[in-house]
């Protein structure tokens, strides 16, 4: 029997969390197994391996998500953890939980190559795969447009409708790509250090938790061209960002396709968002805005972080672009036809279309050189 810390236990278990699947993707993986003193999970495509704080003698599966939920609820500074025929019991005062506990081991978490070399991660990593991550898309018949591509000199993101590409030496020896659904995780992760193997990105924190990504080697499209749109100079209005944050409210249910449509004409603004149980449309005078009419969808905290901190932008044909210093976004540009029945800001009423269905553009730049 061990006494832990509850708080610390339960950090543990979280910070592995990235690693499971509840839907049994592969056997035991809403699972945490308890190994040689680590605790580990594994979904197929993350991996995570963290210092459990239990003696190494603890070794078996455990159902996370009730763990997880008991050690949330428990009030007490110390819990007592004990591994004995075939449970995991955790006890505080006057109160006990056991858990099934199976000893025979079929998640394949030792099959996940252990890196051997680690090399300093950027402090920006994260916010960069934070940024560019957004414009990573959700249609698994394309693997590129589910992936951020990390290369030796930058990272960067397409769904086809925008992208964005964030300047960085990241410290990979080839680019590579990985899913932005796992790569995410690198965010709350802390991670401090960077190591590669054939088939993983390897990702470490002062804490001893690894996480490690599936990457795959698949080629990707040349963005640089299409990135380097030349225009004219505008200014996106300040009011934007408030108008974006309402939207947000209702578009951020679609985690997977988190649009707002923006529809800017001289002296008016409509932005409109919508979600699973709802849409917001906001038409507003914006006597500062005196540009061409232009309309486009982006990825709501995108917009807020643009219109704050780097409100010029440049409309070239078909796409707007800003340049964020770091990084560079671009989003294509609705045609006229299409911005007629998008959220129009033109009517007396103020009143706003409903939002139309994104069309898929051809992939901008599959066919053109990169820098």
């Amino acid at each position: 029997m061990t006494s832990v810390s509850r708080e610390a236990f339960l950090h543990v278990l979280e910070s592995v969390a990235p690693g499971l699947s509840p839907r049994e993707i592969v056997e035991q993986s809403a699972c945490v197994v308890f190994r040689g003193g680590r605790a580990c999970t594994y979904n197929d495509e993350v991996s995570c391996r963290a210092p459990s704080g239990l003696p190494k003698e603890v070794e078996g599966a455990v159902q996370a998500e009730p763990l997880l939920a008991l050690l949330r609820k428990l009030p007490e500074e110390n819990v007592t953890v004990e591994a004995a025929a075939g449970r995991l019991t955790v006890a505080g005062k006057g109160r006990r939980a056991w858990f099934r506990l199976e000893a025979e081991v079929v998640l394949p978490v030792d099959q996940v190559e252990r890196p051997k070399r680690w090399t300093p991660l950027p402090p920006e990593f994260a916010e960069a795969v934070a940024v560019v991550g957004q414009c990573a898309g959700t249609d698994e018949s394309q693997t590129a447009c589910v992936c951020v591509h990390v290369t030796p000199d930058w990272v960067e993101a397409s769904d086809n409708v925008q992208a964005c590409r964030w300047r960085l030496k990241t410290g990979v020896s080839q680019p590579t790509l990985v899913r932005q659904t796992s790569l995410k995780h690198v965010v709350s992760a802390g991670a401090t250090e960077l190591a590669e193997t054939d088939q993983w990105l390897h990702f470490r924190n002062p804490r001893g938790l690894i996480l490690s990504c599936r990457r795959y080697l698949d080629d990707y499209p040349a963005l640089g061209k299409f990135l380097k749109a030349e225009g004219a100079a505008a200014a996106l209005p300040p009011g934007l960002a408030d108008a974006v944050d309402r939207a947000n409210d209702f578009s951020k249910e679609l985690k997977d396709a988190n649009y707002v449509l923006v529809d800017l004409r001289p002296g008016k603004v409509a932005v409109a968002g919508e979600g699973v149980n709802g849409g917001y449309r906001e038409v507003k005078k914006l006597p500062s805005y005196k540009g061409e009419p232009l309309a486009f969808y982006v990825a709501p905290s995108i917009l807020q972080d643009l219109v704050q901190k780097h409100r010029e932008c440049v409309v070239a044909p078909e796409r707007l672009k800003v340049d964020g210093g770091h990084y560079t976004y671009v989003t294509c540009l609705l045609t006229p036809e299409e911005r007629n029945g998008a959220a129009g800001a033109a009517g007396e009423e103020g009143e706003a279309a409903e939002v139309p269905p994104k069309k898929k553009r051809k992939e901008p730049a599959a066919a053109e050189a990169d820098e």
